[in-house]
């Protein structure tokens, strides 16, 4: 437990931070760093790199050898990266169409996707695979949780994803995951880019209403909007302690559930951890620090925070 201070300390001084409520401009200039600098480019990231995964997917189905898998598992791991870096956006696009779980499912604590992923691949049916159907299929099925299985279980060969003149169904499956994951990140950029303003799609888009309360606020008006942003960092923080380290952990080393941890196949869960946290340092950083800094001892806090990230 005391390994995980510097993050109780850091949920402590971010509450702190949050006191004294900012002057209605600033909220307006923080909700605007934070979604231009912040939040489009971290999803633009996300864009890129899974397009890069579906161009290396569909490479690998045409020619399966350990070099295309092996670069399509350095692809999953650059898509992986990008979400982890956008993990902890809960609001906006990524709750319609149920995204942000298609994306990932985890923790998956009835092992779903092992059990649903099983069953897809004993039939085989090739309807499955078309993007629409497959788009509105189990969640479990659709995102990074899977596509890690079916790239870096223990029990994949070279062999499991067919031959030059024939791809398996295993890997087509993989090449429509990483379709459906470029497909809804395209999605995420177009829409939090979207007209009237670049804004519009933070709660309302395509004339659904995300969250009722936030109707008719905008990013120049409302200081919720900021306090949404803030919930996510913090919201990310106690997920780290909670879900990513003491849910594994347990309570001692003898009860400790290593494949507890996010991404234990791939060998990547510190990584995801680091990666959450550098996303929410840039968070905090862009969207809540220059506030902090004119504040009576704005500048202490804001060292101790950085420390503690």
């Amino acid at each position: 437990m005391k390994k995980l201070y510097p993050l109780l300390l850091l949920i402590v001084l971010l509450t702190a931070c949050t006191t004294v409520p900012p002057k209605p401009v600033t909220w307006q200039s923080a909700n605007h760093a934070i979604v231009n600098e912040h939040i489009i480019p971290g999803y633009q990231a996300l864009a890129d790199a899974s397009m890069a995964l579906e161009k290396q997917s569909s490479a690998l189905c045409a020619l399966p050898n350990q070099k295309t898998l092996e670069k399509t598992q350095q692809a999953f791991h650059k898509t992986m990266d990008a979400w982890m870096g956008v993990q902890h956006i809960r609001n906006g696009p990524v709750e319609l169409l149920t995204r942000y779980h298609r994306f990932q499912l985890w923790p998956d604590k009835h092992n779903t996707g092992s059990k649903q992923l099983g069953k897809l691949l004993s039939e085989q049916d090739p309807e499955t695979l078309e993007a629409d159907r497959f788009a509105r299929s189990s969640v479990a099925i659709q995102g990074l949780s899977a596509l890690e299985r079916l790239l870096f279980s223990e029990k994949v060969h070279i062999e499991t994803f067919g031959t030059a003149n024939q791809a398996s169904y295993h890997c087509l499956l993989v090449r429509t995951i990483a379709h459906n994951l470029a497909t809804m990140s395209a999605e995420l950029v177009e829409e939090w880019s979207a007209e009237p303003t670049p804004y519009h799609s933070l709660f309302i888009s395509s004339g659904q209403l995300v969250d009722k309360r936030m109707k008719d606020q905008t990013l120049d008006q409302k200081e919720e909007v900021l306090v949404v942003f803030f919930n996510n960092l913090y919201t990310e923080v106690q997920s780290v302690i909670n879900q990513k380290l003491l849910r594994p952990m347990q309570e001692d080393v003898a009860k400790a559930k290593p494949r507890y941890t996010e991404s234990w196949r791939s060998l990547r869960s510190l990584r995801n951890i680091e990666m959450n946290l550098h996303a929410i340092e840039s968070l905090y950083n862009t969207g809540f620090a220059p506030s902090l800094l004119t504040k009576p001892n704005g500048a202490e806090l804001n060292t101790q925070i950085n420390q503690a990230f």
